[in-house]
């Protein structure tokens, strides 16, 4: 636990220190014109994960409704509130979670919005290709979330990227792929490690590409503390850290 690491009064000679502290999942509220504090009908893909691991989808949309979009990059590639970066795990969760929503649900019709999609390797690309039958993808992201107009849907304001245009669609529930910001204590990491501090929030890698260590030799940095990164990106660097300790 942090606090307890933070407050310990014990001091331990190491030779060396990894820091895998993590991320902090976007807030959505942050967004007001979203809604998610407003609307029962919009939640987030951690919500959505949990409703199906506990087996409670039917809590979440009724027989009827069966009109889901996804919208990408809540939180992310938002150049205006200092987050212009891609989250990496968002694109890859949220197809995932719409094909075992197709398993549960074949009857359900799904929306993907998106700025880009970020279809990297080679299982994921086939995966991908699956699923463009049974899923659509849209490119845009809806700026706003209202009621719908008729009914107990929502409805979504989009800007068509080819056209210039806004237009609307209506959707049952709308499910929000939030992304990941830094863990508000990479800063106190950094001051008391005495290692640099990005201008994003994330702990600088001191080497990027080349090595996983921080600023400071001997400080090394493993997983989403040091930028936005996906399970098996944060895997990958977990060996590389081990096998660059071990030599």
């Amino acid at each position: 636990h942090p606090h307890f690491v933070l407050g310990a009064s014990e001091t331990l000679e190491v030779a060396k220190v990894v820091l895998a502290t993590g991320f902090q999942t976007f807030d959505p509220s942050e967004l007001p014109l979203l809604n998610y504090n407003r609307f029962e009908g919009v939640v987030t893909i951690a919500d959505l994960d949990g409703y199906l691991r506990e087996d409670r989808l039917s809590e979440l949309f009724t027989a009827d409704e069966t009109r889901i979009a996804f919208i990408q990059c809540v939180g992310s590639r938002d150049r205006e509130h200092g987050r212009d970066y891609c989250s990496q795990f968002c694109c890859k969760a949220s197809v995932r979670l719409a094909r075992k929503l197709l398993f549960e649900r074949p009857d359900l019709k799904i929306t993907i919005y998106y700025i880009d999609l970020q279809v990297t390797g080679k299982e994921f690309r086939t995966f991908h290709e699956q699923m463009k039958s049974r899923i659509r993808f849209v490119q845009g992201t809806p700026a706003e979330i209202l009621p719908a107009e008729e009914g107990d849907g929502l409805r979504v304001k989009v800007f068509d990227p080819e056209t210039g245009e806004i237009g609307y669609e209506e959707h049952d529930r709308v499910i929000l792929a939030t992304g990941q910001t830094p863990n508000p204590i990479n800063r106190e990491f950094a001051e008391r490690l005495d290692i640099e501090l990005g201008s994003d929030g994330f702990l600088a890698l001191g080497d990027p590409g080349k090595s996983t260590r921080s600023s400071r030799p001997g400080v090394y940095l493993t997983g989403a503390c040091a930028g936005p990164t996906d399970l098996a990106t944060a895997c990958t660097q977990a060996l590389a850290t081990a096998a660059e300790i071990g030599r």
